[in-house]
């Protein structure tokens, strides 16, 4: 007997899709309706609002994670008007239901509404986060777009089917075997940890580190904002502003779902960048990107919309700062 494969597929998106979500709800229903039995397979679709279980042992984001995000086979976002609500490490909810499940290598299929609205936008901070989050997908991706539900309808039918046939194709993926170490460390004999040579390298056993007269190891990797001393220095002034952005603000009003750790920021500032713990790390060519979105996330603080300006200097300046033509 064949065992009946069952993908999850999680719908993403502010309350302002909420019939959108509908739609594609009807849409995966029809989908089993007619497909069940020709290729043994159902999709099961879920959404925080129906599908989560209220919890109080840990941010609401981080349980919706758990119960839905992490075991999701697809992710389907949608955005029409606004980004949603800031979570503390994201922009907003989707935003990071959407990075964490790139982070996982799960599919996402991305849509954003240009569904007219004759009333006047209501947050001008959200949709202005929106069109900022809008460029860097089409940037990166293949984000779909339409100008009505029914197109919505039409369109996302024939793309789910397309992705679960590729996601029945997919062959799952082989456990890696734990290896044992070949060298247990001690305090003393062959596996311990030594300084040697001239400086410039470090030997750790028969591995060898290259660092250079500055004592620069590897996480400052060519082709990085690390390996570069003048983007080095602005981004770890965009995070210092930031930490202190952060931190000010929490003085006036709290603002996010708990207490800022500024060990944080780098992780803040880096998301989406494919950047887990530094944004020392992101490629040179998104260093502009990264750029934009670090000085409009200090803008975001409630501290810097109370001071009512940018406190914080552009790259020229940081260049000419620095005596760079």
């Amino acid at each position: 007997m064949k065992k009946t494969k069952t993908f999850k597929v999680v719908m993403c998106g502010p309350g302002d899709v909420a019939r959108e979500i509908i739609i594609a709800r009807e849409v995966i229903a029809e989908w089993n309706q007619k497909n069940w039995e020709e290729h043994n397979c159902g999709l099961k679709d879920q959404h925080w609002d129906t599908d989560a279980v209220p919890s109080m042992d840990a941010r609401g984001q981080a349980v919706i994670n758990r119960d839905l995000i992490d075991s999701a086979d697809l992710i389907v976002a949608i955005f029409w008007r606004r980004l949603g609500t800031p979570t503390g490490l994201h922009d907003s909810g989707t935003v990071e239901e959407i990075t964490r499940a790139q982070a996982r290598e799960i599919p996402v299929m991305l849509y954003f509404s240009d569904i007219e609205d004759t009333r006047p936008v209501q947050d001008p901070d959200q949709w202005d986060m929106l069109q900022a989050f809008r460029a860097k997908a089409l940037a990166s991706g293949l984000p779909w777009t339409f100008r009505s539900r029914d197109d919505f309808r039409k369109r996302f039918g024939g793309h789910l089917h397309k992705m679960v046939l590729a996601l029945i194709a997919r062959k799952p993926k082989a456990k890696a075997k734990k290896s044992k170490p070949s060298i247990e460390q001690t305090a003393t004999g062959s596996g311990n940890v030594q300084v040697a040579g001239d400086g410039n390298t470090m030997n750790i056993g028969s591995i060898k580190v290259p660092q250079d007269r500055r004592g620069k190891s590897a996480r400052d990797l060519p082709g990085t904002i690390g390996a570069d001393p003048d983007m080095r220095t602005y981004a770890k002034y965009l995070v210092d502003k930031y930490i202190e952005c952060r931190l000010e603000g929490e003085k006036w009003i709290r603002q996010y779902d708990r207490p800022f750790s500024p060990g944080s920021a780098h992780r803040i500032l880096g998301g989406g960048f494919g950047v887990t713990n530094s944004v020392y790390q992101i490629a040179q060519s998104r260093f502009q990107e990264w750029v934009t979105s670090a000085q409009a996330k200090i803008r975001r603080t409630v501290f810097a919309k109370n001071i009512g300006h940018d406190i914080f200097h552009s790259w020229e300046e940081h260049l000419r700062q620095r005596g760079v033509s």
